[in-house]
């Protein structure tokens, strides 16, 4: 198994070059040895160009897994030599039907959120329950009332004594998404929410238009991809935090 060494890190071309050391020699048991690379879309350039050295023609005894959640992430050259294997999304309701079977005195609203985020990966989900990420949602609790409160502008400083690493943040932003998704609802008379309790989510919807929290959203949406593509977290979460006071203000 090949992943980043540490959360939110990258696959080195280091680490690829690992691989070869040992891809040619014989397995000693098995027919064949299995190499996966975890989070594939981590590797940067140098390591993907550092693969297909071996990965276009690997040896017979060998196979190859490049996991991926954004295929695009690849290099073209790389994503060719490969057979695509697509995986489909488990639904809300069948993540909330396992973690209640495998976690049956957990907290309901638990449960609930990690099914939420979990982006249709049950195994998401079960390190979100594992992890313990009250932290996230209370930060975006935070968050969404200082959005919604009579100060908006403390949105901006936000962000400046939080230390978000990679995952977290795709965390934070996920969730912010999801709460803006329930006040649009709240406006459109929705009466079942994701993440927010239905009095705070009416709440909210009288304190912006459809227009401004789509607006936000967007703008989650757009952090989200940057923080995917390796960018500086914190100057976009800032960045982010600056776009929801403008809309707001």
């Amino acid at each position: 198994m090949i992943s980043p060494e540490k959360e939110g890190g990258i696959i080195t071309v280091g680490m690829v070059r690992e691989i070869k050391k040992t891809v040619f020699f014989l397995p000693n048991e098995a027919d064949k040895k299995v190499y996966i690379i975890k989070d594939g879309n981590k590797m940067n350039v140098q390591a993907q160009n550092a693969l297909l050295k071996f990965f276009e023609e690997p040896p017979d005894s060998a196979v190859f897994f490049i996991l991926t959640d954004k295929k695009e992430s690849l290099l073209p050259t790389v994503v060719s030599r490969g057979r695509i294997i697509t995986l489909h999304p488990s639904s809300k309701s069948e993540i909330n039907a396992w973690l209640y079977e495998k976690f049956p005195r957990k907290d309901k609203g638990e449960i609930e959120y990690a099914a939420s985020m979990a982006e249709g990966s049950p195994g998401k989900a079960l390190s979100l329950l594992e992890k313990k990420q009250a932290e996230i949602k209370d930060d975006v609790f935070v968050f969404t009332s200082l959005m919604f409160g009579d100060s908006v502008s403390g949105v901006v400083y936000f962000f400046k004594l939080k230390k978000y690493d990679r995952n977290k943040a795709k965390e934070f932003l996920s969730a912010i998404i999801t709460v803006t998704n329930d006040i649009i609802r709240a406006k459109q008379k929705f009466e079942s929410f994701t993440l927010l309790p239905a009095e705070k989510a009416a709440g909210y919807a009288k304190k912006a238009t459809e227009t401004k929290l789509m607006n936000i959203a967007n703008e989650a949406i757009s952090a989200y991809e940057g923080i995917s593509a390796n960018g500086n977290i914190n100057l976009i979460l800032n960045f982010f935090a600056l776009k929801v006071y403008s809309n707001l203000k």
